[in-house]
Order: structure tokens, then sequence, then C-alpha cells
């Protein structure tokens, strides 16, 4: 999976929304065909045509597709635009490992899954929503979970404990079985500083992606989950004076300057590396 840190919403039923994907300065858009689409039919006709028309290597790699419930318009969905073959679709509304099984029936072999876990039913059954190497990333509808668990939205707040409680579980859950968390949206678009105060709070905790619905957004996210380029040097030494020790036949040492380094260090510098976005390309072309 390529790195991902930005997942900014596009509006499906917005001609211009859309022909400006490959110009995002968000890593992925998330077109969507769900909430706030009125005419879904036309919506799927200008998603088919507008996307059908964009370079297929953009759609690839940086589209995501969320559309309705299965049986709301989701089959309708898949059947129109599965020959598109974006990154991802992505499911709202799961609540078991039937309708995962029947998206992925749908779908090209070489597209991703994606699923949202926003009701009570979907947090309960998250640990078996692995249920094929297509399904890779889980995104956090935290608006519609405090809902439907009847918690006030009113305590979504950094300082949170209940909020906490619900960020660090998603996160370990996820990562204990192969997804990608991605964090919630912060709905305040003008607010960038509470944004960027939210960021910082869960790249802490461990997250490296979060959605978003504006550029600014978008900017802020990428800013902050961009790695330090100090650590991504320490990273780099530490991999490289591994690989001379082991060569050696050592593969615990203690080094005059990064301390001790085995393989569990080396793995954790890897990880590091490969966390690290490159340079984007369609960024102010």
């Amino acid at each position: 999976m390529s790195v991902v840190r930005s997942i900014m919403m596009v509006a499906g039923d917005k001609p211009r929304h859309l022909e400006k994907i490959p110009q995002l300065v968000a890593d992925w858009a998330m077109v969507n065909l769900e909430d706030g689409v009125g005419d879904k039919q036309a919506a799927r006709q200008l998603v088919a045509e507008t996307l059908g028309a964009m370079d297929p290597a953009v759609v690839a790699e940086r589209v995501v597709i969320r559309i309705n419930p299965m049986e709301r318009g989701g089959m309708k969905d898949l059947r129109a635009l599965s020959h598109l073959r974006p990154r991802a679709f992505r499911l709202p509304k799961v609540e078991d490992q039937e309708t995962l099984h029947m998206a992925l029936g749908m779908m090209d072999e070489a597209v991703e899954l994606h699923f949202t876990v926003e009701t009570r039913a979907a947090w309960n059954m998250l640990e078996r929503f692995k249920i094929d190497n297509r399904v890779t990333t889980a995104y956090l509808g935290i608006l519609d979970l405090m809902a439907d668990l009847g918690i006030p939205q009113s305590l979504l707040k950094p300082d949170n404990p209940t909020i906490d409680y619900i960020l660090a579980h998603f996160l370990i859950q996820c990562r204990s079985i192969d997804l990608l968390p991605v964090s919630f949206v912060y709905q305040d678009h003008r607010n960038l500083a509470e944004l960027e105060r939210w960021c910082e709070k869960v790249k802490a905790m461990g997250y490296t992606a979060k959605g978003c619905i504006a550029p600014a957004q978008a900017e802020v996210i990428n800013r902050c989950f961009a790695p330090d380029p100090a650590a991504l040097a320490r990273a780099q030494a530490i991999i490289s004076r591994f690989a001379a020790q082991r060569e050696q036949g050592v593969t615990g040492f203690v080094d005059p300057d990064y301390g001790f380094i085995d393989e569990p260090i080396v793995r954790d510098a890897q990880r590091l590396l490969q966390m690290s976005p490159r340079e984007p390309s369609h960024a102010d072309d």
C-alpha cells in the first residue's frame, strides 16, 4: 500500500470538484456518492464519465469511491463504476461479513475494499472484517458511532477520556488485523488550529492518516503527518550500521550514536522509512 496521510472528500455530483482530482493536495480523493448526494443515478453517470476521461494511473493510485449501502444503491454503484478500477471502493454502514463478501464479488481483483465503522454493530464486529487481503482500510465515522452508542457529541474534544478510548481501541483493533486505521473527519473546516491539535493528538497515538473535507485541511494534515527529517536520517543510519554489523555475524550491539541496535530496532526504522511519503508529483501542477 502506498503512503497516505490525507483523504479528502470530493462531491460525486459536482463536475468542477471531480475535475480537480489530479491537482488535489490530498493524497487520496474520496469521491462521495452517499450522504448529501440527491440524484444518485446522475451522480453515477457523472463519476463514470469524469473518471473515465481521467488518466487511469491517477484513478488507480489516488481515487477511492464511497458508494451507498449495498442494498440501497451500492450494488448499482459497483455495477456502474467497477470498470474504472479506482484504488478502492469504500462501503458505509457495514455490519456483517456478508456485505463485504458481496462487494468483493462485484469488484475487480486489483481494487481494494475499504469500509466505515460508524455503528455499534460494526464496532463489535471490527475484528472479523479482515476477510480478504483486498480489505485494507477502515475509517472511523466517529459522529455517527457516538450517536448510535448514545454518547453526546459534545464530548468530542481532544482531552476527553472516552474519546481517547474510542481512538485507541479503533487503532489497535485495526492494526492487529492488518488494516490501515483512518482518523475521523474534523467538520469545522475553518478552524485549522483545532484541526492541527487533533492531528498532533492522533499522530502521537499512532495514527498516520486522517480524513478531511477541504484543501486547507489536507495541507495541515500532510504537514502534521510528515516525518521529522532528523528521525528519517536516524532510521537510515541505524539500518546501514546494522547491515554492516550483520555481515560480521553480529545482530545486537551498542552503537556510540544510537544506543543498542538489534532486529526489532531495525524493523521500526524500516517501518518509519516505508511510511514516509514521497514528494507528490501532482501537487501544485
